[in-house]
């Protein structure tokens, strides 16, 4: 990420990394607030993590721009305040498909939400339930022909948009930017 940032003329004037199991970030936030820095982008494995950032960033007076990863993203929506004006990237889910917008309407039916934290994951993880219960329908029990069936898995309309698989088992998605504005994720891209 650095070197895209410096190939496109953004100075990186701090960079580090940290693990996991991480609750003290606060030498890393100082750092970069003596740096000169005027934005900082965060990409978390955790919620937990983003959580954390977002308090401590809040107790040092860190005031900056803020961006992240879609975990970052999601999890701020819980932050309230703190969270303000992060600018995140997620891959698309598209909620005028219709059933994208059925599962998520039912999602918030179900467990009683005004929003779908993670609902790109939890749209796939439905979808994947789904596949895997179309190829036992198709081909029985059998792992190969499981395998070989989700292997040739071409335009199957989930909940999450359209999955194919090709070649090496992964698909790909377009990824949207989005906003917290006032509490609400709003796509800005």
């Amino acid at each position: 990420m650095r070197q895209r940032l410096t190939e496109q003329g953004v100075a990186v004037v701090s960079f580090d990394c940290f693990i996991p199991d991480t609750h003290d970030f606060r030498t890393i936030l100082s750092k970069v607030k003596i740096s000169g820095a005027q934005a900082l982008y965060i990409g978390v494995q955790s919620p937990d993590s983003m959580l954390i950032i977002l308090k401590q960033l809040k107790e040092l007076n860190v005031n900056l721009q803020l961006f992240g990863n879609e975990i970052a993203g999601q999890t701020s929506t819980e932050a309230g305040s703190i969270s303000e004006r992060l600018i995140f990237s997620e891959p698309e889910l598209n909620e005028e498909n219709s059933k994208t917008a059925f599962f998520l309407k039912e999602y918030k039916k179900k467990y009683n939400l005004e929003y779908v934290s993670f609902a790109r994951q939890a749209a796939e993880a439905y979808d994947a339930v789904m596949l895997m219960s179309e190829a036992i329908r198709s081909v029985g029990e059998n792992p190969q022909e499981i395998k070989a069936f989700l292997e040739h898995v071409d335009n199957f309309q989930g909940a999450s948009g359209i999955i194919s698989f090709h070649g090496g088992h992964d698909g790909s998605v377009p990824y949207v930017l989005k906003e917290i504005e006032k509490g609400r994720v709003k796509k800005i891209m």
